[in-house]
């Protein structure tokens, strides 16, 4: 879970605070925080606190007062009641504020077992069964870093494989919560016009808590408003935050492959993944489709085509369903064999079925697995993916050439670029 308020005020306070820490130790990784509290009684979550470098515990100079501080102390051990769910529960600090399938299968492991050899998942909140059980005792979906979320259906929106629903679970990955500054709004799907709004919902369906108040929300929001993928990412934060150009996202010192990656990237990636923060709706002409801070659903870059032909790949094994929607003119649209429905539980928009976000690139690397059921575990299979399927396309109806697929030298050097993303 993941909170930050929508004013720039915010951000100027973080972004002093980054500074300060910079100057002071000269590097963006502190150390490890403070495990007064455990989220796992038998300790097997040792070291899930500690913060991966570029993972700032910054404060405005004085720790006893600072809401980065506060907010730090907050995120990890700030939720009093419910399950035991924290939000690093889920954004594990050491793993770029994501859930990854190592640290589950690690957690999973270190689960005593009663006299039948069954794990007793009592011993850690994660395994709680609200959004971790799916009917497996293995908790195979969790395994993989997926949890389970279930959502309304709009009026307009029908399941045939769940005849009477007014509500579909689905299974999708925890996203980072580096860059949220610049990357909103929330959720795969954008539901959450805020931070405060995205975690009071988690706080809810999956720690099973009361509300938090209003101070806590905002000191996790400073907090979490203070993480930054890189340097690259900060320094366009604060650009927008002064009003003033960003600089470009890419690294500067690029080698020659890197370069031609680029140069791949540019033409056929920029139309989902452009823009100063990567994940903007860019034209051929690098017109953007919207622009605006903050970022409001029709900046944010909400596409489709990928999700479309991939769904049928199903490479997690995830219940698939039939998805009808009906627009005001009274017309059907009909979409078989998807495992997930997307925007269109939160817009009742016929056209965002499979509809996800696209997120920012900013050290892409770390950020596995990928898509939002993260089907593809490294970005080699990611850039496989698309050549398999997306840039079987001609172009887009943003006027982005897509195909024809790239060839093996151009998606090694597509791939030598992203890692220094």
């Amino acid at each position: 879970m993941h909170v930050r308020g929508s004013a720039f005020p915010l951000l100027s306070m973080i972004l002093a605070g980054a500074t300060i820490a910079a100057c002071s130790s000269g590097s963006t990784d502190t150390g490890p925080v403070s495990q007064s509290t455990s989220s796992l009684k038998g300790g097997c979550d040792e070291g899930d606190h500690a913060f991966g470098d570029g993972d700032e515990q910054n404060d405005d100079g004085d720790t006893d007062v600072s809401d980065i501080k506060k907010g730090q102390n907050a995120f990890l051990h700030g939720i009093r009641t419910g399950n035991g769910r924290q939000c690093a529960t889920c954004h594990v600090p050491r793993d770029a504020f994501m859930l990854k399938p190592a640290s589950v299968e690690r957690r999973f492991n270190c689960l005593p077992k009663d006299k039948d050899g069954n794990p007793k998942v009592d011993h850690d909140p994660l395994f709680n069964s609200i959004d971790a059980n799916d009917s497996a005792s293995d908790f195979t979906n969790l395994r993989k870093g997926l949890v389970r979320i279930t959502l309304p259906l709009p009026p307009n929106v029908t399941i045939d494989e769940l005849p009477g629903a007014t509500t579909i679970s689905v299974w999708r990955k925890v996203p980072t919560v580096r860059d949220s500054q610049i990357h909103h709004p929330y959720q795969l799907d954008g539901r959450a016009a805020t931070l405060q709004i995205q975690a009071q919902g988690a706080v809810v369906a999956h720690s099973q808590a009361t509300l938090l108040d209003t101070e806590t929300l905002d000191q996790i929001a400073a907090f979490e408003s203070a993480q930054f993928s890189n340097d690259r990412s900060r320094d366009i934060a604060a650009a927008l935050l002064a009003g003033t150009p960003a600089p470009s996202p890419f690294p500067t010192d690029l080698t020659e492959q890197e370069t031609r990656g680029q140069t791949v990237f540019t033409r056929k990636c920029a139309g989902c993944h452009g823009g100063p923060t990567m994940d903007q709706c860019v034209r051929a002409n690098n017109e953007a489709c919207a622009v605006g801070a903050p970022k409001t659903p029709d900046r944010q870059m909400f596409q489709n085509v990928l999700s479309n032909l991939t769904s049928t790949r199903n490479a997690n094994n995830l219940p698939l369903y039939t998805i009808r929607c009906t627009n005001a003119a009274g017309v059907v649209t009909i979409k078989r064999g998807r495992p997930d429905p997307g925007r269109v539980l939160i817009s009742g928009d016929c056209s965002d079925i499979s509809r996800f976000e696209a997120r920012p690139l900013f050290d892409v690397k770390n950020h596995a697995p990928y898509f939002h059921d993260g089907q593809a575990q490294t970005l080699a299979e990611v850039l496989d993916t698309y050549n398999n399927f997306f840039f079987q396309i001609p172009n887009s109806p943003t006027g982005q050439t897509f195909g024809p697929p790239m060839t093996t030298a151009e998606t090694a050097d597509v791939l030598a670029f992203l890692n220094r993303l």
